[in-house]
């Protein structure tokens, strides 16, 4: 038997046919971070759906469903104008890079400082405007 962790993995040729299945992987723990260490967990679609299916999943509870609410990127994927699939997975995946290592993912014009960050190199830069207000003495 392989005693391998299983990742949750749907193929594409058998996706998901309805929020019943997806609720049922969700109530597994993967929102309150019970049943899955993941630094992300994404969902497709709109905004207002995976409002609705976190509401549900908390009961009603509101201050439940804020906390699965906060743990969930919903819509998945950064905004670059995706509107294909090749783009929507692009946009997403960059979501996740960004995650794990801790960037807004932002466009590297305005970052300030360095592009790479190396072991040790956590702290913030300021701002353009606290960079502004600093030479104006504010």
């Amino acid at each position: 038997m392989d005693e391998r962790p299983q990742a949750f993995s749907p193929r594409m040729e058998t996706p998901l046919p309805n929020d019943l299945q997806r609720r049922g992987f969700l109530q597994r723990g993967a929102l309150d971070g019970t049943s899955t260490p993941a630094r992300y967990l994404g969902c497709l679609g709109p905004r207002a759906r995976a409002e609705r299916l976190v509401s549900e999943l908390a009961g009603g509870d509101v201050e439940l469903a804020a906390t699965y609410f906060s743990r969930l990127h919903a819509p998945a994927g950064l905004d670059i104008g995706a509107e294909n699939a090749t783009e929507i997975a692009l946009s997403i995946i960059s979501e996740i890079r960004a995650v794990l290592v801790d960037r807004d993912g932002g466009s590297l014009r305005n970052r300030l400082g360095p592009i790479h960050e190396f072991e040790g190199s956590h702290e913030r830069l300021p701002s353009k405007v606290e960079l502004a207000c600093a030479l104006k003495g504010n």
